[in-house]
């Protein structure tokens, strides 16, 4: 009976001993696995973390090519009024050199007009006084 018992020990040591061995492995592996689910949570943290200050970059980005295309657009259209302002300018100013250039002829034509009465009447108190 001894005997039995002694082997039952010796058993039941044997596979406590496995037991144990089997155990321990187990949480070497549960370690590393956790320490392999820790690095790629952090990598992923990070990965969020860039996503999210490149979103808010791009947000920010947007806003100033937004800003920045009223402001274009506006000086369009100022650009535009300024273009628009000058050509009637230049309508004006041609239509003012069409009429100086007529006011010059009439002022020719009204100087040679003046001119011959004053020769003739010249020519004719001449005629008078002889």
């Amino acid at each position: 009976m001894q005997g039995l018992a002694q082997k039952k020990i010796v058993s039941s040591a044997t596979v406590l001993l496995i037991f144990l061995v089997t155990v321990f492995f187990s949480l070497g592996k549960i370690n590393k696995w956790k320490a392999a689910y820790n690095r790629e949570m952090a990598k992923r943290l990070d990965a969020e973390e860039k996503l999210y200050l490149s979103s808010n970059q791009k947000t920010a980005q947007e806003e100033k090519l937004k800003q920045a295309l009223d402001e274009l657009k506006a000086e369009r259209l100022a650009h535009e009024a300024t273009r628009n302002a000058l050509a009637q300018q230049e309508a004006i100013n041609q239509s003012l050199k069409a009429e100086l250039e007529k006011m010059i002829k009439l002022k020719e034509k009204l100087e040679e007009t003046i001119r011959n009465s004053a020769e003739a009447q010249a020519a004719s108190s001449i005629k008078v006084k002889k």
